[in-house]
């Protein structure tokens, strides 16, 4: 019964570490069309991209972009919404 909540025609368009350790992902614009169905499944699924990066020992924080935009819209779809629930808005996620 397990199913993606990352679609998988989604790319990593870029991932960037500053200095202070705040790591940047830029997906593309087909992360909008993960199929989440409750407000678990949507930190579930951001938890585990946060999760992952967390094993490099420079991160310390995660922001998450579509195409570039961490606010806005792209086709419609709400960036600041993600996948409708509580999506990015409280960014950067830290470890």
């Amino acid at each position: 019964d397990a199913y993606a909540i990352i679609s998988s025609s989604t790319q990593v368009r870029s991932l960037e570490v500053d200095k202070n350790g705040l790591a940047t992902v830029n997906f593309s614009r087909e992360i909008l069309e993960g199929r989440v169905i409750s407000a678990g499944a949507e930190t579930l699924g951001i938890a585990s991209v946060v999760a992952t990066l967390s094993e490099f020992p420079d991160i310390r924080e995660v922001r998450f972009q579509v195409e570039g935009k961490e606010s806005g819209t792209i086709d419609g779809k709400s960036i600041d919404n993600w996948w409708g629930f509580g999506g990015i808005k409280k960014q950067p996620f830290k470890m």
